[in-house]
């Protein structure tokens, strides 16, 4: 299990310790910034918390396939023997993982709460990962979030729709901010194989979606999300399992001897690691960098983007679309021209 890092911080607005000295001819003076004095409550150092961490959830229930969620709260406890109210800043979870974290929550209390102390606020996150290990929970902070930038808040429940048909159904949806914090986002549909009832459910869905950090003088925001319904807990997507080298992934691709390309690894900052996203055959695959962006190694994605896996079981593709696999790259050549042209 995932141990919470801790970053313990100060409620509110705290000043830095600050020294200033003057030297010379003129008389040297020496001023003293104020910093303001945290009781045992608004530092936290009394919290009283469960030692086990939310589990991910094991999805038999649900017949929505979520691999990954993110949930910010903002902590408000007004008094030492009560669980804090919690206001969700940001989440992109499921019901389900929001269910383990409002039940881990209801048990927080901070019994050294004094009435001068007010309302103390503080701020903690989740990230959920669909892997053996539990998700990882960062410790609560005093005081507002630092970073404001990630604030997409989802409805607190997950779809339920009501038929799904006898296979996986993929709904895969861009949406975009372009107002303030109460604007709702512009919904517009990539690809579906679901009935139309279950694709306006979806969009319908997504423009519950708020951004409450937003000004409306921002800078447009943009994001795609796919849904993945299941008609029965026994059928799941496809999920690639282990990392691939980049020569391993060049021969699942199709049209072997019409291959034709070249790229120097060596100028791509190389090793990396890509991610490439299964869309075929209705849309173009997708890969993008893991890690620091480099632009010298967009010729190399673009390429990888317009080829398609050599699959055309159309049952063993629907089950795999939306999954994405891990592509280690090297150093050196990557030679795929014709002998003649390598030459």
């Amino acid at each position: 299990m995932h141990k919470p890092s801790v970053r313990l911080g100060s409620a509110g607005s705290t000043a830095m310790l600050g020294l200033l000295l003057w030297a010379g001819a003129c008389s040297s003076a020496l001023a003293q910034t104020p910093v303001a004095q945290l009781s045992p409550a608004q530092s936290l150092s009394c919290l009283q918390r469960p030692e086990r961490l939310p589990k991910f959830p094991d999805g038999r229930s649900g017949r929505t396939s979520q691999s990954a969620g993110f949930v910010r709260v903002m902590m408000h406890f007004q008094a030492p023997d009560q669980a804090p109210r919690i206001e969700l800043m940001a989440n992109t979870a499921s019901e389900a993982m929001q269910d383990q974290v409002f039940s881990y929550l209801s048990w927080y209390r901070l019994p050294c709460l004094q009435p001068g102390d007010g309302v103390v606020k503080a701020v903690q996150e989740f990230s959920f990962r669909a892997s053996p290990s539990d998700p990882a929970a960062v410790a609560p902070e005093p005081g507002p979030a630092a970073n404001a930038k990630s604030c997409l808040v989802m409805p607190r429940k997950s779809l339920s729709p009501w038929s799904m048909g006898h296979d996986l159904s993929h709904v895969l949806v861009q949406g975009r901010f372009a107002g303030g914090p109460d604007a709702e986002p512009e919904v517009k549909l990539l690809y579906s194989n679901a009935a139309p009832s279950l694709q306006n459910l979806v969009q319908a869905y997504v423009a519950q979606y708020r951004m409450p950090c937003r000004a409306d003088a921002d800078k447009a925001y943009e994001f795609e999300q796919q849904f993945t319904f299941k008609p029965e807990p026994s059928v799941r997507p496809v999920a690639f399992t282990k990392p691939l080298a980049l020569d391993a992934v060049l021969a699942l691709l199709e049209n072997q001897q019409g291959l034709d390309a070249f790229f120097d690894l060596d100028t791509m900052a190389c090793p990396f690691t890509l991610r490439y996203q299964v869309r075929q055959p209705k849309l173009p695959n997708q890969v993008t960098q893991a890690g620091k962006p480099e632009a010298s190694r967009l010729p190399l994605i673009k390429w990888l983007e317009a080829q398609r896996l050599a699959i055309t079981d159309e049952r063993l593709l629907n089950q795999m679309f939306g999954s994405t696999l891990e592509i280690k790259v090297g150093c050196g050549p990557v030679d795929l021209r014709p002998t003649s042209a390598a030459e």
